[in-house]
């Protein structure tokens, strides 16, 4: 499905983003927006463990990390942009907060010397062997990982479901420098069809 490419607008235009949203989860994801793309889901930042799923079903206040409660507090129908360098992503949510796995997304992982059998938050360790997080990998690729002595588990997330509105060219600026360095924050901004 090819996509429009918008570009920043300094005039107020029908598309306007209320937020930016960085999808890269432990910088672990190689291609962040086509994982977005594949899965049309974008996980909350600080959220992403099955501690953190169990937490969120039990007490959804127990979420605390103001990025993931930005993400959160978004309406339904907002646009938000999903940057990734010198380009980006335009989606639109769908759903509010849910809570469970991205099937499309899985955690290949080294042997955890800690002993736990799932990555916890609170565990420097089961963070540390977090290898990479794969956008729809195919069973060879699981296989290879497995030979490699890794673990491959489930993505667990708080997450929202999205549609694509276009991609995003920032016209070669940053999108580090355009709208912030942190995980999410609010930042409004209009784009134009290019």
């Amino acid at each position: 499905m090819s996509l429009p490419t918008y570009v920043p607008s300094n005039e107020r235009t029908e598309i306007r983003s209320m937020a930016y949203i960085r999808q890269n989860a432990w910088r672990k994801i190689s291609k962040p927006l086509d994982a977005v793309k594949t899965s049309l889901c974008i996980h909350v930042p600080h959220a992403h463990t099955k501690q953190d799923v169990d937490d969120f079903r039990t007490n959804p206040a127990s979420l605390t990390h103001a990025h993931a409660r930005l993400v959160l507090s978004i309406p339904i129908g907002c646009t938000v942009l999903i940057p990734n360098g010198s380009v980006g992503l335009l989606v639109r949510f769908t759903s509010g907060a849910l809570a469970g796995t991205i099937d499309s997304l899985k955690i290949a992982s080294n042997r955890k010397t800690c002993g736990h059998t799932e990555i916890l938050k609170s565990c420097a360790e089961c963070l540390d062997s977090i290898d990479r997080v794969l956008s729809s990998p195919s069973e060879v690729v699981i296989q290879q990982r497995v030979q490699q002595g890794q673990t491959v588990e489930p993505f667990w997330s708080i997450y929202r479901t999205v549609e694509l509105v276009g991609d995003v060219d920032y016209n070669g600026v940053n999108g580090r420098t355009m709208a912030g360095m942190d995980s999410a924050g609010r930042w409004e901004h209009f784009w134009t069809v290019q």
